[in-house]
């Protein structure tokens, strides 16, 4: 499945009152997702950098930019920003108040620059 069928899937899980079951799909979208943009990251210059230590060892660094590159791109439509904040819903609802306040946290950081997140924004606030 992909990331739209697998988030089609969640929905209708959840709706049925197969919270764990929909989390686990949701979840597994934004794995899929993350995965994406990981991939997407390595493709760019300068975000790792190879070398050879005097005993011939190859060894890779992993540079910041790398972090940068995933989270834009993470970051470039609301895919992660929705799928985070539906998990959260479903954390309260299944009484995981530290879950649902870590996706609703993460949610936020990863909304497109100038996307409306106060729903999230409103749901933090009233978890903390």
């Amino acid at each position: 499945m992909d990331i739209q069928e697998l988030t089609n899937k969640a929905a209708e899980l959840n709706i049925a009152g197969e919270k764990t079951k929909a989390l686990k799909l949701y979840n597994e979208a934004f794995e899929m997702l993350a995965d994406e943009a990981a991939k997407y990251a390595h493709k760019q210059p300068e975000t790792f950098r190879d070398e050879t230590t005097v005993k011939g060892e190859k060894i890779r660094t992993v540079l910041p930019k790398l972090f940068d590159e995933t989270k834009k791109h993470l970051k470039k439509n609301n895919t992660a920003y929705i799928l985070l904040k539906n998990m959260a819903v479903i954390y309260h609802e299944v009484g995981d108040e530290d879950s649902a306040i870590n996706a609703l946290k993460q949610a936020i950081e990863l909304a497109p620059t100038g996307y409306d997140c106060s729903d999230a924004l409103n749901g933090l606030e009233k978890l903390i």
